[in-house]
């Protein structure tokens, strides 16, 4: 044990936290890479996996990633990070990039080499004429059983070892000395489903069942009397080829090297469902237990892929978690939500996630980024290395565990029919679905045992964990490989005394053998809730449900540890391990967050049936103590400590292995490089106890968002870090005679309730109503800005780093509902404009009373107007085509802009569709030709005669795909042509492209109605979404004008040139002045104002004076009100007057603790904060600080000397064990979320969850009426007290 506790000692950083940076939104440089990795390190983190969300083209509405992946470019940027991690002591892991977000890898290959084409089975009606390339396999009086084209062959070893030579070949031929090293594993995400049918599939089957497959073929497809035995032969073959193909191969290259595997695969496969994972992998264990740090996400489970590792040889268990919980998420509840995953097997933690870039908070892929832009990142190395130890102790040794679960794919296979879904549709819809009753049945059997972990089902315990029982899932492969010994079911290193069944009796025969071995030698196996004509098991007992199982094994089966709370056991030569957790319900449930009336337990009694004695192993601090314990015969009884951290650690070392004295002279936590944890005290009575007051407390904001690449914030000034910000202000407009100093609008006691808020830079440009005709009495203002859109519309994926295009958002309407908007277009002279507008919905409209004849369809439609000079009424209509929220763009210009590119789709499908588009390009040299490619449905791209590339079926989720290509290599001087061809008539394609000449000219080119079929028809225009999580506008090449003026600061290649004419809600008054109302934050002492206009200042009615947009006053409480006067320069009638937020900077001032939005007002600020006050302090003894509640995390000293750093509570410090009375200074830092600053004026829908049904990913049912506002704050609440226990007590 000697050795582990030196590892457990100083946190080893091979079991630290694992995030995935995503290299993506801008263009990936040297020192920005070197730059970042030093911030990674800086706060503990040793490890860290390189991901690409669009790495060879536009991807979920973020633009193509530069560089392209896998590009010369790409390589040298990753040797840069390779060579930094290096010199920093730091591991780097990468993506294989193939499934999820893949670089269409197979696609190409397919391409390049046909043979590489994996196949699915159809059978077609006799009449229909066999697909292109499809192969005849039986043909029977009604259907022609067939085995077409799809996709990528996986099961093809050929085809994989090409793969694998483009992936894990490069890194070997280019890195091979840092493989094992430096690089430290790779990790694959949602594999692409593997097909049931290969060329060699034939032979096999009848090698090994003596048998013909083709007559059996039917049986796939229909319910007959052998279609079972079929079934699971075919699915059993299929997952040996993918065995020996793909997964046995990749494992060894892993093997080769001592790198991890890490794999979270898609959709029901993470949760590791006895339908779905079958559907989309063919036998889930038998093929994934090659991985040696399988894993999930926290949409999945972790017990299926921890028992792999148990079983199967592997190393660690990996979970990626907890994506899209929110930038609000503190350290303490993602310390809280872990421990369940830790208990469950994890033990190698992948934090989701950490960003290259955030444009200014405009983009972002399922927040929150929890490495160094968040301002707890300081003290993140506390956490990290708590993480290390847990997951390093938790990895030593085996696991212990009495009851095995039986994993029943072998029976499941039996049930799945190939005519489940249609024939277009992608296997993931089927895998969603529970087909026929007896999967249903087996699902609902099994999950009754073994419960749920997941984001979904959390609260579902399951029997065996509501009677506190740990366990293992075996599958037919490791029961094929059991033994037994001393009367247990032995596999690998476990040792099982009951086996439970799930709904069925069914197994592989040699998986069945050996439990009827083991049960005829006194083995206890349990059938529960079994199906009707199920093979009898001889000498099991059935149940009749879970919970009747669970007390069978209460009565047959003794505890290993009796407690309030779950645990996890593992065993080495001379020491036993356990995971103890609090009762259920003490911990903070996944995507709870923590706030004033959280409370945690300190204290848990449990027994341990072991021969060790019980030592408490501290992770936060890497001590040990001896555990005061009681023994009764093969029990201790321990009284266990949750004071530092949420769980527990008890390490129960054999007596003959290692004396307490060697313990104790093993080297303790070295923490010369950065923070230290704080000492906290056990549970105690009190002595004497002072509170400091509310009040009493000096306070300074210190920002910690470091902008120098302007992550945080693109608007105004570029300042190195981000200052205190208000964004929300009220606004009226003077009107009539009476001006806003008559009013009294200046005055800080005027009530200004009234008066409407905006965020800055919006205004109410449109009034809407419901209904065909227009409703002035019950309309309602549209507010947008002109340099941010519309801020109402959110989405699961937030903006990507764009202003949507489509920023009037006419609320949400059912389909063939209708709501009217109006406006005034201000024209500069009268005579000819140009009206485009863009909608998900049909549109109508007028002008001035006169209808405006359209040309287009929803998506884009355009006329030519006759304007005044001045305001001239514009009218809109819009009915909805499906329900949803109706959102357009209208620009009015000077002059018609170039069409846009539209999805466009054959009118008469047939297996011979094609669109094709000739250009020509003159003829002169071409230096360049790239074009972005989308599909929905297959879809081969060819250029000149020449095929290059495909896509439709490589994505793991649905059949779709999208690349950008250079064609350069293809394209020539004079005609060129471009064919997409349709294999299967149905599907929409998409193009965007552009064709730069040497002699600096450009032809751009996209598709639309001009295009035409292979009959030379138009082909039809689609309106209706395509993208996940997107709009079409991603995917364009090259930057258009856009609507909206203001959106440079963003979009710089989008700014209109000429401007957009601008519309007013009210043209009256527009000479008016506008009025600001506001509070400051505290300490603030000098403002910057960013307007459009001549601007005047008071604050508490006194005026200040505004020079050149900077005002400097004495230092102010928080909420001193300002009021501004604004006389606008140009068109503004609101907010727009803003050009920036309003900025301050502050100095120390008394204050109170409590909300930083409320307390402090600083309703938009992350960062830290820090407290200083005085103790008069007159106890003796020990003493100890308690900081009450802490939204964030706290680092407190005592007369400049640190008192260490908590992160979770309790938030408590050890100030001293005898403090002597007399005079203390005492300073108290708190860092916060990024939550508070995306709460307001950023697009994204993830501070902490969504309440809107429509966006949120997290279940309503599942959230308190307060989190969204918990997520959202931060800081200091109190109370804070000192409290001493006396020396003697």
């Amino acid at each position: 044990m000697m050795e582990v506790r030196k590892r457990f000692s100083h946190a080893d950083p091979n079991f630290g936290p694992l995030p995935f940076w995503w290299w993506s939104a801008e263009e990936v440089t040297a020192e920005r890479v070197r730059w970042q990795l030093q911030k990674f390190r800086s706060g503990g983190l040793r490890n860290i996996g390189i991901i690409n969300i669009a790495p060879t083209g536009p991807q979920y509405g973020s633009v193509s990633d530069n560089p392209v992946h896998y590009s010369e470019r790409w390589w040298t940027m990753f040797e840069i990070a390779l060579r930094e991690a290096e010199r920093l002591g730091m591991r780097l892991y990468f993506y294989d990039q193939i499934g999820f977000s893949g670089s269409n890898i197979p696609s190409r290959l397919v391409t390049e080499n046909p043979e590489y084409a994996g196949y699915g089975l159809r059978r077609l009606p006799v009449s229909d004429p066999l697909p292109e390339g499809a192969t005849l396999l039986l043909d029977r009086e009604d259907y022609r059983y067939v085995a077409v084209r799809q996709g990528f062959n996986w099961l093809d070893p050929v085809a994989t070892a090409s793969l694998f030579k483009l992936v894990h070949g490069e890194f070997e031929r280019r890195f091979p000395n840092d493989l094992g090293k430096t690089l430290g594993g790779s990790f694959q995400d949602e594999l692409p489903p593997l097909p049931l049918w290969t060329a060699e599939l034939p032979t096999r089957y009848k090698l090994q069942y003596g048998e013909e497959i083709y007559p059996e073929l039917p049986a796939l497809f229909d319910n007959l009397p052998n279609s079972a035995n079929v079934r699971r032969r075919v699915y059993k073959l299929a997952a040996e080829f993918a065995e020996q193909s793909l997964f046995i191969p990749l494992a060894q290259w892993h093997e080769k090297y001592d790198m991890l595997l890490c794999c979270d695969q898609a959709g029901p496969a993470r949760r590791a469902d006895v339908h779905g994972a079958q559907r989309l992998y063919l036998d889930y264990f038998r093929t994934h237990r090659w991985y040696n740090a399988a894993g999930s996400d926290m949409d999945g489970e972790i017990k299926p892929h921890s028992s792999m590792v148990h079983l199967h040889g592997g190393k660690r268990v990996f979970l990626e978690a907890f994506h899209t919980s929110g930038w609000g998420g503190t350290l303490e509840e993602t310390l809280h939500w872990l421990i369940p995953w830790l208990q469950a097997g994890v033990t190698l933690y992948s934090p989701h996630s950490v960003y290259y870039s955030t444009r200014g908070g405009w983009w972002e892929w399922a927040p929150p980024d929890t490495g160094w832009r968040q301002p707890y990142y300081e003290h993140y190395s506390i956490f990290a290395d708590t993480i290390s130890r847990v997951c390093s102790l938790l990895s030593e040794g085996s696991h212990v565990a009495d009851i095995a679960v039986h994993y029943p794919a072998h029976a499941v296979c039996g049930y799945m029919s190939l005519a489940d879904g249609g024939d277009l549709e992608h296997p993931m819809v089927v895998a969603n679905q529970m087909p026929h009753p007896s999967l249903q049945h087996i699902h609902d059997t099994y999950v009754s045992i073994t419960g749920r972990w997941g984001r979904k089902e959390q609260r579902n315990l399951g029997a065996l964990r509501e009677a506190f029982r740990d366990y293992d899932i075996v599958d037919d492969s490791a029961l094929e490989k059991s033994s037994v010994e001393d009367g247990k079911l032995a596999i690998a290193d476990e040792r099982f005394t009951v086996l439970l069944l799930c709904g069925t009796t069914e197994m592989d025969e040699a998986a069945r053998l050996r439990v009827e071995g083991w049960i005829k030698q006194g083995g206890l196996a349990i059938v529960v809730d079994v199906l009707d004509e199920q093979p009898p098991l001889e000498g099991a007992i059935y149940a009749a449900s879970a919970q009747e199982a669970a007390a069978i094994i209460t009565a047959n089966v003794p505890a290993r540890v009796e407690g309030p709370g779950m645990s996890l056991q593992r065993r080495t030569e001379d020491a036993d391990l356990f995971l103890l957790l609090p009762e259920e319900g003490a911990l903070l449930r996944m995507h709870e967050p923590a706030n004033e009336r959280t409370t945690v337990q300190r204290l848990g009694t449990y027994r341990l049936r072991t021969a060790g004695i019980p030592q408490i192993w501290d992770p936060v601090s890497g001590e040990i103590r001896d555990a005061e314990y009681k023994r009764d015969r093969e029990w201790v009884e321990v009284d266990v400590p949750f004071d530092t951290w949420p769980a527990a650690l008890v390490v129960c070392h054999l007596p003959s292995s290692l004396t307490t004295t060697a313990m104790a002279q093993a080297s303790g936590p070295d923490f010369k490089h950065g923070p230290r944890p704080a000492h906290v005290r056990g549970v105690h009575t009190p002595g004497q106890e002072i509170e400091i007051p509310s009040d009493a407390w000096r306070i300074q904001a210190v920002s910690t968002l470091d902008n120098r690449y302007g992550d945080f914030d693109l608007h105004g000034e570029h300042s190195e870090y981000v200052p205190i910000e208000t964004r929300l202000v009220k606004v009226q407009r003077e009107s009539g005679d009476l001006t806003g100093l008559q009013a009294g609008w200046h005055l800080g006691a005027y009530d200004d309730s009234e008066w409407k808020q905006r965020l800055w830079s919006e205004a109410d440009y449109w009034s809407a109503s419901k209904g065909v005709q227009y409703d002035p009495d019950h309309c309602w203002p549209v507010t947008y800005s002109q340099i941010m859109g519309d801020m109402k519309f959110r989405t699961w994926a937030g903006r990507m780093g764009r202003v949507p295009r489509r920023f009037l958002n006419l609320g949400y309407l059912e389909a063939g509902e209708t709501v009217c908007a109006t406006t005034n277009v201000i024209a500069p002279s009268t005579g000819r404009y140009w009206i485009r507008a863009e909608s998900n919905a049909r549109l109508e409209g007028s002008l001035n009373g006169k209808t405006i004849q359209w040309t287009g369809g929803p998506e884009e439609q355009t006329a030519w107007l006759e304007l005044d000079c001045g305001a001239n009424a514009l009218f809109l209509r819009a009915k909805a085509i499906v329900k949803g929220v109706i959102r357009a763009a209208v620009e009015v210009n000077t002059v018609a802009r170039p069409a846009l590119p539209k999805w466009i789709y054959a009118k008469n499908p047939n297996r011979s569709s094609s669109l094709k588009l000739t250009i020509q390009s003159g003829d002169g040299p071409v230096q360049k030709a790239r074009m972005v490619f989308a599909a929905k449905g297959r879809a081969i791209l060819i250029v000149n005669g020449e095929q290059v590339i495909e896509h439709g079926d490589f994505n793991p989720y649905i059949r779709q795909g999208q690349e950008e290509l250079d064609l350069t290599s293809l394209w020539c001087s004079g005609e060129n042509e471009i064919i997409f061809v349709l294999p299967e008539g149905v599907g929409e394609v998409f193009a965007d492209g552009i064709i730069e000449r040497v002699d600096g000219d450009a032809i751009s080119f996209c598709t639309g109605e001009h295009w035409q079929d292979e009959r030379g028809n138009a082909p039809s225009l689609l309106h209706e979404a395509v993208l996940q999580f997107a709009e079409t506008e991603s995917l364009w090449i090259t930057d258009r004008d856009h609507p909206l003026s203001g959106v440079g600061w963003l979009m710089p290649d989008s700014i209109p040139d000429p401007k957009p004419l601008s519309f007013q809600r009210n043209p009256s008054g527009a000479d008016k002045a506008i009025w600001l109302r506001y509070s400051l934050p505290i300490g603030a002492n000098r403002m910057k104002l960013n307007c459009a206009g001549k601007s005047r200042l008071w604050i508490d009615g006194q005026e200040i004076l505004v020079r050149n947009g900077i005002a400097d006053f004495a230092p102010q409480p928080a909420h001193a009100q300002a009021a501004v006067r604004i006389e606008p320069y140009g068109i503004c009638s609101d907010a727009d007057v803003l050009k920036g937020p309003i900025r301050y900077e502050t100095v120390p001032t008394r204050g109170r603790v409590g909300d930083w939005r409320s307390a402090l007002n600083m309703p938009h600020y992350s960062g830290a904060v820090e407290y200083e006050t005085t103790i008069e302090w007159q106890g003796t003894g020990q003493a100890d600080l308690e900081l009450g509640h802490v939204r964030g995390t706290a680092e407190c000293w005592l007369n400049g000397q640190s008192l260490g750093v908590r992160a979770w509570r309790p938030y408590q410090f050890r100030m001293g064990n005898d403090l002597p009375a007399g005079r203390y200074a005492l300073r108290v830092r708190v860092t916060n979320t990024l939550g508070t600053h995306y709460e307001v004026g950023r697009p994204t829908s993830n501070v902490g969850g969504s309440m809107d049904p429509k966006v949120s990913y997290w279940a309503l049912s599942s959230m308190s009426p307060t989190a969204q506002d918990d997520f959202a704050s931060g800081g200091l609440y109190g109370p804070v007290r000192v409290s001493a226990q006396s020396s003697g007590s």
